[in-house]
């Protein structure tokens, strides 16, 4: 059977879209329907328990430091902060959705910015579904690359090893969403806040894409020297320029920052992480395929010195159990079907403009039926040449808003106050407005 490495996507898809199965049981049923056509590996099974405990980490980590953060102020600190910068809610928002989303993203990879930004938003007072969408909306910008090339050397690094060929090449796909989803970003906002009239004035939109340009800038500029920080870099010196020029705007005189309990924290937080992966990342403990350093060792440590002990060790455990599972089950269905070559076999049989000039969407596709662009990259490895991969990286990227476990991060973070399906429903005309905007860009870049 030519296709059956897509079976388990599609019995996934169907189990969720048609029965209307909770995810994390979709995602079981999925991996049940994987070991019946393709079988079950001792090898697939170990790959998958190495790549869960590497991620599995960083996403318990983040849950009990977000737990942590919320129980003692330090949350709230930082939306003070922002209060501060500008009483603006638009201003508010965009801060913390678009580059300080995009520096967390840098720092720690794997759609911790879900975890950190939607309960900052929340402690700003936003409606809950600008919360959930504004990190995934704008997290595209930043998944692809991130620090040190997170999730691209997972996904790349048994084919390659030019990251800055790769890295310059995803920030070219990525260019034309450095500006929209600010722009969209505003739109979103202003039409759920029910904005005021300071709010609706043109230099807030005049704002919104020039932070979306200084972002491209440093982004672009970063990449064609490293892969390293570009993510980081150019959300660092966008959120600076955002807090000083909205400050500006709105007060006509420069701003002194008062509360500094929360900038302080999540300052010393990113430096610590900065520095784990610029000089460990890559370092794996001798005779093990694992590395030295993970970025869920800082969440835990810092979570602990919070909290004087492990209090919220068992709400973060208990939040992260369905985004774990699912995490779990697609992994092995992953690595099973490349263990067996039913993906190899797909190659053959893959037509090849979905390849080439079509890659986009197969990448779209690929991120939002696996539920992860960090593992559809691990999928679309074998597919794909090599002149292709930073274009597959911004494709995943592209496919993230409407990522299974991307929906089920944000909702348990946001502790389950809004649905899946309210949150799918606003994502769907939008994910198909970033892939069709993907493969016009392509089209015409390619050609």
């Amino acid at each position: 059977m030519n296709h059956i490495a897509l079976i388990p996507f599609l019995v996934l898809f169907a189990s969720f879209a048609f029965f209307r199965i909770p995810l994390t049981y979709a995602s079981f049923i999925s991996l049940l329907s994987c070991v019946a056509v393709a079988g079950a590996s001792v090898t697939a099974f170990q790959q998958s328990m190495i790549f869960l405990f590497e991620i599995g980490l960083i996403v318990v980590g983040s849950f009990f430091f977000i737990e942590v953060a919320e129980h003692k102020g330090v949350t709230d600190s930082l939306a003070d902060l922002v209060r501060e910068v500008s009483k603006n809610r638009i201003v508010q928002a965009i801060l913390v959705g678009f580059p300080l989303c995009l520096i967390v993203e840098g720092s720690s990879g794997f759609g911790t910015p879900l975890l950190i930004i939607a309960p900052i938003l929340r402690a700003l007072g936003l409606p809950l579904i600008v919360c959930a969408l504004l990190p995934l909306i704008n997290m595209v910008n930043g998944i692809p690359f991130g620090a040190l090339g997170t999730p691209i050397r997972l996904g790349f690094s048994a084919v390659s090893d030019d990251f800055v060929t790769i890295g310059a090449k995803t920030v070219e796909s990525l260019q034309p969403f450095f500006l929209i989803t600010p722009l969209l970003s505003y739109f979103l906002i202003r039409k759920k806040i029910s904005a005021n009239e300071n709010e609706k004035h043109p230099v807030w939109l005049i704002w919104s894409l020039m932070i979306g340009v200084v972002y491209a800038m440093v982004a672009v500029r970063t990449s064609r020297y490293s892969l390293e920080f570009p993510a980081l870099a150019a959300g660092l010196v966008t959120f600076v320029f955002g807090i000083f020029s909205a400050h500006f705007i709105e007060r006509k005189k420069i701003l002194f920052i008062r509360h500094r309990k929360g900038l302080f924290i999540y300052t010393l937080f990113l430096t610590l992480l900065w520095a784990g992966k610029s000089h460990w990342m890559d370092e794996k403990i001798p005779g093990t395929p694992l590395r030295i350093f993970n970025p869920g060792w800082v969440f835990i440590a810092f979570g602990l010195v919070l909290s004087k002990g492990g209090t919220f060790l068992k709400p973060a455990l208990i939040r992260s159990r369905r985004t774990l599972t699912v995490l779990l089950c697609m992994t092995f269905v992953v690595q099973q079907l490349k263990f067996n070559g039913s993906i190899k076999n797909l190659l053959a049989h893959t037509p090849a403009w979905l390849l080439e000039e079509g890659s986009p969407l197969l990448g779209w596709l690929s991120s939002t039926m696996i539920g992860t662009g960090t593992i559809a990259n691990l999928f679309l490895a074998p597919l794909t040449s090599p002149e292709n991969y930073g274009v597959i990286a911004a494709a995943t990227a592209i496919g993230v808003p409407s990522a299974f476990q991307a929906i089920i991060g944000v909702k348990s973070i946001l502790k389950d106050k809004i649905s899946e399906r309210e949150i799918i429903r606003h994502l769907i005309p939008i994910s198909v407005g970033f892939v069709t905007l993907a493969l016009i860009y392509r089209h015409f870049t390619h050609s």
